[in-house]
């Protein structure tokens, strides 16, 4: 059971979060601080998948957007990450 927010840097790298649907119910506050846990998780390079009607907005962090085909990624840039 993980609560999302708690810190879960625990469980070790990964290269690829799944967050489908969920930001969306969260306020921006609580999605900006769950982004910066994934990316604190994430190797360099990772991705973090949203749905599709779900993005990162302006307060995108260390995330860059990346489209393939139809599809939006947003790969990590640990270069942009704060502590």
């Amino acid at each position: 059971r993980l609560n999302l927010q708690d810190d879960f840097v625990h469980l070790g790298r990964f290269h690829l979060t799944l967050l489908r649907y969920v930001l969306i119910y969260f306020s921006s506050g609580f999605k900006r601080a769950l982004t910066n846990r994934v990316a604190r998780s994430l190797e360099h390079g990772g991705l973090l998948v949203l749905g599709a009607a779900e993005t990162l907005g302006e307060d995108s962090g260390p995330f860059h957007a990346e489209r393939v085909g139809r599809s939006y990624f947003n790969r990590l840039d640990k270069h942009e990450l704060k502590p």
